[in-house]
């Protein structure tokens, strides 16, 4: 779709190697704007959890940004977590500390929240598809 995709996990095991707290998530995701910001387009894969995480998108790309929240039954994110082979180190322990400390992004106005249902039955690329849809029709 000519995006450039921009991976938090990555970012932060380049900078950072495994290692992960509070201010290590605070320059991932500064590191993440100052790259966004060389590229046109792009997709800044990062799980968005806190207000201040979003804020940073908001603030740096005013009119320019859509935050795309997915939503999947635990018992598939579960599945998902155990068979991923990827750069993320995330398993479903960690998914469950996310979910405890997720801010809804009640923040983000409606026209810029898109919001995903992925029950694993839908092919990925037809989800894509309507989020493309959403974006450019907007």
């Amino acid at each position: 779709l000519g995006f450039y995709w921009l991976r938090s996990d990555a970012i932060r095991k380049s900078l950072f190697g495994s290692f992960y707290d509070e201010e290590t998530t605070k320059k991932v995701y500064e590191e993440l704007i100052k790259r966004a910001k060389e590229h046109k387009d792009a997709v800044l894969d990062a799980t968005f959890l806190k207000k201040w995480q979003r804020k940073l998108v908001v603030d740096n790309f005013p009119d320019e940004y859509y935050f795309v929240l997915i939503k999947a039954d635990e018992n598939i994110i579960k599945q998902r977590l155990q068979t991923r082979k990827d750069i993320s180190d995330a398993d479903f322990n960690v998914y469950l500390m996310q979910k405890a400390s997720f801010e809804p992004p009640d923040e983000i106005p409606p026209d810029r929240l898109i919001s995903v249902e992925n029950n694993g039955k839908e092919d990925i690329s037809l989800i894509l598809k309507k989020l493309v849809d959403k974006i450019y029709m907007r």
